[in-house]
């Protein structure tokens, strides 16, 4: 046996064992001879720069990769989620049928109206009075909402049936004896029980003599309307509420036609 093979073989083993344990650092360009820096070389190759996953570690890996192969693959058959319900609209139905009455009547402004921040607004409220508290807690359902905030609804209301007795004009034409103001005061559903409630509509209007240099006013009056619902829900409340705004558009109508022309 060569003696000179035979040494380089015996110091390639002790490098090769000595070496094998150190992490990645320690072993790099060590090495006294080509052999050696070979064998380096090669174990850096081989041997990973962390340590060897543990069994319970390759399960704790696969389960994540398992369950999103799954959620990929059953995607398809999984049920979709609902559709956000969305709110019914509701508003005052058809305009009044008003007969139209000739009539010597002078021109009228009318003006929006007004109506406080909680009426203002298209939630559809409603009043537990039977509750502890509750006549004074508005409510808004929240399945079913005004195509209009209120006061734009009484608006349109009073302007159908005004223009079937006189013209109306928009404020500030200059043209009109007098001007209209109205703010609603309550537009909701209350309950005086579970299973009883009632549209109640309350509005006070306001009377003024525009033609003289300066405005006079002729009279100020309220107006209050309370109609059965026939279900205690949010379509019997707006089908009680249209019923009270007819009655007190009616009421109005019948107060500014009373007042002599000025």
């Amino acid at each position: 046996m060569n003696p000179v093979r035979s040494m380089k073989t015996i110091a390639t083993t002790y490098l090769t064992r000595r070496f094998s344990s150190l992490p990645l650092w320690g072993r790099v360009g060590v090495g006294a001879n080509g052999a050696s820096q070979a064998q380096c070389s090669f174990q850096r190759r081989v041997s990973p720069p962390y340590p060897h996953p543990t069994r319970e570690g390759k399960v704790k890996c696969a389960v994540p990769i398992f369950l999103s192969l799954c959620f990929l693959l059953g995607g398809s058959t999984l049920p979709l989620p609902d559709k956000p319900a969305r709110p019914a609209l509701y508003d005052l139905g058809p305009p009044l049928a008003t007969a139209p009455t000739a009539g010597n009547a002078p021109p009228l402004a009318l003006h929006a109206v007004e109506g406080s921040a909680a009426i203002d607004s298209a939630a559809m409220l409603y009043r537990l009075r039977y509750a502890d508290g509750g006549a004074q807690q508005p409510r808004a359902y929240a399945q079913a909402r005004w195509t209009m905030p209120p006061p734009q609804l009484v608006t349109e209301r009073l302007r159908q049936a005004l223009a079937a007795t006189r013209a109306v004009l928009p404020p500030g034409s200059g043209l009109a004896a007098a001007r209209l103001d109205a703010d609603l005061q309550e537009f909701a559903q209350d309950f005086s029980a579970p299973g009883a409630s009632e549209g109640v509509v309350q509005l006070r209007a306001t009377l003024t003599a525009t033609g003289a240099a300066a405005p006079r006013l002729l009279g100020q009056r309220h107006f209050t309307a309370r109609i059965p619902a026939p279900t205690p829900d949010a379509p019997g409340g707006a089908q009680a509420l249209r019923q009270a705004t007819d009655e007190v558009v009616r009421q109005v109508v019948e107060w500014v036609n009373s007042q002599p022309p000025k």
